[in-house]
């Protein structure tokens, strides 16, 4: 084959493969053609020459590769299960599956969301119907070790929404397991530890951050004095310390999530766990909190005074009539108070998020809490109130 007719070809196969493949993908061609019915290749876009009766007769270059490729290159489908739905053979087929898609690629993504789907659903059901049996094939097959592997997939289009649906169905799962021997199996896998430590895999992506946090939500509400064990060892306890880096995060999803976390972890009544999670608090965690309430009354000062400010700015011979220069002279008071009710409901949430963990019945975080919130002082001396609603209030005292 001429060097420039084949360059022609690859560089057709290239742009083919391009839409059907991720980036970094590798695939190797080798093309042979027979001495007997040579094949000249013209320049890119047109017809191939070929003898009569071969088969790229007439085609272009595109066409010839997107016919080549069409086959290869078709999108996966799940293999239909027709036994017994949500049954052991129903979660081992749908895994079989699923450890033979070692790779997220833009050919298996759709099958192995789906996938992924299934197993969850079969998982959750099985429990549900009072058959162990399903659950314990989930744990001797190892497909918490196959969840995992997709979980690290590399950061690649194709394998955005398979980790995304890795963490929801996991969340899933641990959220709707409900037999105690099937939950307490779960908690204690080695893989949930690992997977708690992943955060700087998924902080890149609000997306993956957002069902990061639901999945460590979910395993933090199903914590009691005998799972947690499970979470904590050599002084760490990453199910904490990971959901804290994000206290302060932009997506006020995420930051209920992690006051969700905080809070179940502290409700717990073992003192032990309890001198750990004080011990590896992120510095000024409690304190930062304090910052947000001074930001927010400070925020809400400057937007109430706004409100109330004359519209000194506006003229009423600009405008033509008595009620344009209402109108006008209103809308800077109504954004300014628009702001104030969002920076109450801010302060209110962060008062009675605090109001929440001093209410625990552990001294040591109680004295924790207040000297965080009130860095340089003794607790006892400070007051903070705030009303919800007509007739309520709230007084928390430090």
């Amino acid at each position: 084959l001429p060097a420039a007719s084949a360059s022609v070809l690859a560089a057709a196969c290239s742009n083919s493969l391009r839409r059907r493949c991720d980036p970094g993908s590798t695939l190797s061609i080798s093309f042979t053609f027979s001495a007997e019915q040579p094949v000249e290749l013209p320049a890119a876009g047109l017809p191939l020459v070929a003898p009569p009766g071969h088969m790229i007769r007439g085609m272009r270059p595109d066409e010839f590769a997107a016919s080549l490729f069409a086959s290869v290159m078709k999108p996966e489908r799940p293999e239909p299960f027709r036994g017994e739905p949500f049954s052991v053979a129903h979660l081992v087929h749908t895994w079989s599956q699923l450890a033979r898609h070692k790779v997220a690629s833009a050919r298996n993504q759709a099958a192995t969301v789906e996938l992924l789907r299934v197993l969850a659903e079969v998982v959750v059901v099985g429990d549900a119907r009072k058959n162990p049996a399903v659950f314990e094939a989930f744990l001797e097959h190892g497909m918490m070790e196959t969840l995992m592997g997709f979980a690290r997939a590399p950061d690649t289009p194709a394998a955005h929404l398979v980790v995304a649906q890795v963490l929801q169905s996991l969340s899933i799962i641990t959220q709707n397991v409900k037999t105690q021997s099937s939950l307490f199996f779960l908690l204690s896998n080695k893989q949930i530890d690992v997977l708690c430590k992943l955060s700087a895999h998924f902080e890149r992506d609000e997306e993956l951050l957002c069902n990061y946090i639901t999945l460590l939500k979910a395993l933090a509400l199903s914590l009691d004095n005998t799972t947690v064990q499970f979470f904590v060892a050599d002084g760490a306890f990453p199910l904490y310390t990971e959901a804290a880096r994000f206290a302060n995060s932009n997506d006020p999803l995420v930051v209920s999530a992690v006051r969700t976390i905080a809070l179940s972890i502290y409700r717990l009544s073992d003192e032990s766990v309890r001198r750990i999670v004080l011990g590896v608090s992120p510095h000024g965690f409690w304190r930062t909190l304090a910052q947000q309430h001074e930001r927010h009354s400070t925020t809400l000062a400057k937007q109430l005074s706004l409100a109330s400010a004359p519209a000194a700015f506006l003229t009423a011979t600009a405008f033509q009539t008595a009620a344009a220069f209402q109108t006008a002279a209103s809308r800077p008071r109504e954004q300014a108070l628009g702001r104030a009710r969002l920076c109450v409901e801010d302060l209110l949430d962060s008062l009675f998020y605090a109001n929440d963990v001093m209410a625990s019945d552990s001294p040591i975080l109680k004295f924790s809490v207040a000297t965080e919130l009130r860095p340089g002082r003794r607790p006892g001396s400070a007051v903070m109130e705030g009303t919800r609603g007509a007739g309520s209030s709230l007084r928390i005292s430090l």
